[in-house]
């Protein structure tokens, strides 16, 4: 597998590639089975339409990793916080009560969150085995911004004015445990990756990152090193390049052994981050140009590529796939990088 040996730190002959949102709606195939649900967690909780839409980027692509299809929201979701996608808008979540979810023992919790996993092994079981399987899940931080915001937010107020409150510690300590949870039993269920989205990190009060970033990905980094101490995990955040140097310089404090990468933002500039780290990279091209699909696309991905061309990398777009984005794009864009 080229991606799992590029993120174990390994400098392999050729340069692996996948994208995130790879299964998605810039695809026909997948949006030919996305009619068939009026509601999107439904089809999340799918076992068998979500292994289908895993496999169809892989299918048509030959992409050297396929991530789960599933959304960071499940576990929200999970804690009795039910989650809905409003057309047009995106998630809606109920009523933001902490109350009401302390007492989800983790039994119950993976229940719920069984076809996921049901997901998982049916796709590693048709995965070619040189095809590395991502598991996923949101960043305690991440997924409080979702609740306490009750979904999308624009000012982010809600969360800035609670997180200096006594029961956001209490949430964020339960969310770095079920986060923990969900990721082990993708694991064991067959992933060989797993990445944590951080996609809210850039509205994190830069003066408190340690507490609300850095020290849950800490505690999750070393509780799934102890039960599975060969499966990568790549931390990917949505912010300036001092946030990865940040979290780059913990990880070589707090978890030296632990087979980390860290995927970046487009944002990010390469140049700002590898003079400060040796850990695995992962990412950047901006998906803006991945949707014009032209040579300004080709020559950015090949500066990106020469810069990294002498370090472990990971070629990923520095966010998802947008979904008016042709697929023949994607085409040209693995050619060009593959040297095709």
């Amino acid at each position: 597998m080229i991606v799992r040996e590029t993120l174990l730190g390994k400098k392999t002959a050729r340069l692996p590639l996948w994208f995130m949102r790879q299964a998605g709606r810039y695809l026909p195939e997948y949006q030919a089975i996305r009619h068939n649900f009026s509601d999107f967690m439904a089809f999340c909780y799918s076992p068998k339409e979500a292994t289908e839409v895993t496999l169809q980027p892989i299918t048509r692509f030959d992409l050297d990793a396929a991530i789960i299809f599933s959304d960071i929201l499940v576990i929200p979701d999970a804690l009795g916080q039910r989650v809905s996608f409003k057309k047009n808008h995106g998630p809606v979540l109920e009523k933001y009560k902490i109350k009401n979810y302390v007492d989800v023992d983790d039994d119950s919790f993976s229940i719920d969150l069984a076809p996921v996993y049901e997901a998982i092994s049916q796709t590693r079981a048709k995965l070619s085995k040189d095809k590395a399987l991502f598991g996923f899940a949101g960043t305690p931080w991440t997924l409080a911004c979702y609740m306490i915001e009750e979904g999308k937010s624009e000012h982010f107020s809600k969360i800035i004015n609670h997180c200096s409150d006594k029961d956001f510690d209490v949430l964020l300590d339960l969310l770095t445990h079920k986060v923990t949870l969900h990721l082990k039993n993708q694991i064991k269920a067959g992933a060989d990756v797993v990445q944590l989205f951080d996609s809210w990190a850039i509205k994190a009060p830069a003066e408190d990152r340690e507490r609300l970033l850095i020290n849950p990905f800490i505690k999750i980094a070393k509780a799934i090193h102890q039960d599975f101490p060969s499966t990568p995990i790549v931390y990917y955040s949505r912010g300036e390049a001092s946030l990865s140097v940040a979290i780059a310089r913990a990880v070589e404090e707090h978890l030296p052994d632990v087979p980390i990468a860290l995927g970046l933002w487009q944002g990010v500039d390469f140049a700002d981050i590898t003079p400060h780290t040796t850990l695995p990279l992962q990412g950047n091209l901006d998906p803006e140009l991945l949707l014009q699909g032209d040579e300004a696309m080709e020559i950015a991905a090949k500066k990106i590529c020469s810069h990294m061309a002498e370090r472990p990398f990971v070629f990923n777009l520095g966010h998802g796939i947008i979904k008016e984005t042709p697929p023949e794009n994607l085409t040209r864009l693995i050619r060009c990088v593959r040297g095709g």
